[in-house]
């Protein structure tokens, strides 16, 4: 009877047991399956998140490496890579080259449209340090003289002639040397720059006209410059005369002192004329230049002085446009900007 009854005892500890065993392998499974699972479903995402972060890392400072540090490449142009020149690129007098990286796809003069260029490469060569190509219309006419004009690439550090400035590349394109032949690539305005350039005094704006002056803009002596403003002496090609000293030619004068400039209001026009010349100075004058800002537009024109109104604005002549953030993004480190800015009397 108690060897039955250990028996029995035994085999119910054992079927205890096992049932235990069963239950607890039960209850385990699905949570070691479910950790499992979610672990492989976490992973997958892990490294989606950071291949798309590595890869945006890595277009965004490719794509900025090549607009900061590339320049005028030109073994790239000569093969007809247009790439590092790609952008608008202007002259003093507001006329455009736009340019992608297959090569020009317009240019403008006088503010009108011109018919599609090309830029031939055929003979194209690089000599003295820049590339001496040709552009002309596509295609070229068949009969009669070329059409086409020299077209120079010109990186920065290059010397050329005139005054251009070799701290930056450049583009000449004319049949005859000239400073308004002479184009340079329109800068990017980056977001910093435009909440400035919105804040802007209406001085700011008209110093920044008078650093963008074309050639052939006057004043109501003569030919005006950035130049001629800080330095205070203007060559005259007006009626201008010394009263006090008439037994000298006739009193006829070639060039006059001042001392700044004072910029006329008339309606949307900025008239300018120089300030403080010698009280014994007498002028007529047949010729004055102003400008006008209309947004981020800047229009500079000469205009008669026998007339006014309609008659006078139908008769001035245009004489180069310029892109006011432009200029501000060139001269909003440069000294000038401020010694300009107080030799302004409105």
């Amino acid at each position: 009877m108690n060897r039955k009854l250990t028996w029995l005892i035994s085999g119910a500890v054992v079927l205890s047991l096992g049932v235990v065993g069963v239950y607890a392998a039960v209850n385990q499974m699905p949570t070691q399956h479910s950790s499992k699972k979610a672990q492989q479903a976490k992973k997958p995402a892990t490294r989606s998140k950071s291949t798309s972060t590595s890869s945006e890392t890595i277009k965004s400072s490719s794509s900025t490496a090549t607009k900061n540090n590339i320049g005028m490449n030109l073994t790239q142009i000569k093969a007809n890579n247009f790439s590092s020149v790609s952008g608008t690129w202007s002259n003093p007098a507001g006329d455009t080259f736009v340019f992608s990286r297959t090569g020009l796809l317009s240019r403008s003069s006088s503010g009108q449209t011109v018919p599609k260029g090309k830029v031939y490469l055929d003979k194209a060569k690089i000599e003295d340090s820049m590339l001496k190509a040709e552009i002309g219309a596509d295609p070229l006419p068949t009969e009669g003289a070329s059409m086409s004009v020299p077209l120079y690439f010109i990186p920065k550090n290059v010397t050329f002639s005139g005054s251009s400035d070799s701290s930056q590349d450049r583009i000449y394109s004319g049949q005859q040397f000239g400073e308004e032949n002479i184009y340079t690539l329109q800068k990017e305005v980056s977001t910093t720059d435009t909440s400035a350039i919105n804040a802007l005094s209406n001085i700011d704006k008209q110093a920044l006209a008078l650093l963008g002056l074309p050639s052939g803009f006057v004043s109501d002596y003569g030919d005006l410059t950035v130049d001629t403003i800080l330095s205070g002496k203007s060559n005259v090609t007006s009626n201008a005369f010394d009263s006090t000293h008439v037994d000298v030619n006739n009193g006829k004068i070639t060039d006059v002192t001042f001392s700044g400039v004072v910029i006329s209001l008339d309606g949307v026009k900025n008239i300018v004329k120089l300030n403080n010349v010698p009280s014994n100075i007498d002028n007529t004058t047949y010729k004055q230049g102003y400008f006008t800002i209309s947004g981020d537009a800047i229009t500079y024109k000469n205009q008669g002085t026998r007339v006014s109104g309609v008659e006078q604005d139908a008769g001035a002549e245009t004489v180069g446009t310029k892109s006011l953030s432009s200029l501000y993004t060139q001269y909003k480190g440069d000294p000038k900007f401020k010694q300009v800015k107080k030799l302004i009397t409105e």
